[in-house]
């Protein structure tokens, strides 16, 4: 993925980058009978890595600079509970998530993700029976 920060009015500055992320994500949930609605709750473990970064002044991003160098990676802890709803292939979906940094450092606050964090996510489910198997 791609991070974009952007600051403009009488400055003009940008502190851009990439990211990878990888993890496993199992969840569990019910279904309704017919496949209309469906609920789960997921943990997923993740690494997220930041790299390549763009920055327009050093000087005006030394603190996030100084941050993505000390720890360009961290492991993270999520929460989540997903609601889908909609017709057999294709479905709408709701996700809220919690997520805790388990490489935090509280004491000297120089994360570059939150301790804890929430994010709320939207999206489109589409699902591919492309074996036309039940």
């Amino acid at each position: 993925g791609t991070y974009k920060n952007k600051i403009t009015g009488t400055i003009n500055e940008h502190f851009n980058g990439t990211y990878r992320r990888i993890g496993i994500m199992p969840n569990i949930g019910w279904s309704h009978p017919k496949n209309k609605i469906a609920v789960a709750y997921t943990l997923r473990y993740s690494i997220i890595t930041f790299e390549n970064p763009n920055i327009s002044n050093t000087n005006f991003w030394y603190d996030d600079m100084t941050r993505l160098n000390r720890r360009p990676s961290y492991r993270l802890l999520e929460h989540g509970i997903n609601f889908r709803a909609g017709g057999e292939n294709v479905k709408f979906q709701f996700q809220f998530a919690l997520y805790h940094n388990l490489d935090s450092e509280e004491i000297d606050k120089t994360n570059a993700i939150p301790t804890i964090n929430a994010s709320v996510m939207f999206g489109m489910f589409f699902s591919m029976n492309f074996l036309g198997k039940n």
